[in-house]
């Protein structure tokens, strides 16, 4: 809750902050919220400078969600 309410403040200051809203998919789906998530989870597109980083991210939030199921 607390990384959510930091993300989103940093999107308040910030709209097109790429990173905080891809933080913020990444929290969105370890915690459940699919659909806000993945909607969310687009601004990796946007995050070119990291792309590596992203690829990165992508790798582990499947790793994390497959482990689940």
């Amino acid at each position: 809750d607390e990384a959510m309410a930091n993300y989103d403040r940093a999107i308040a200051v910030q709209p097109n902050y790429a990173q905080a809203h891809l933080y913020k998919a990444l929290c969105l789906l370890l915690v459940g919220d699919f659909d806000k998530g993945w909607k969310t989870y687009e601004w990796r597109w946007k995050a070119e400078k990291n792309v590596e980083r992203t690829k990165h991210l992508t790798h582990t939030i499947d790793q994390i969600l497959y482990r689940q199921k």
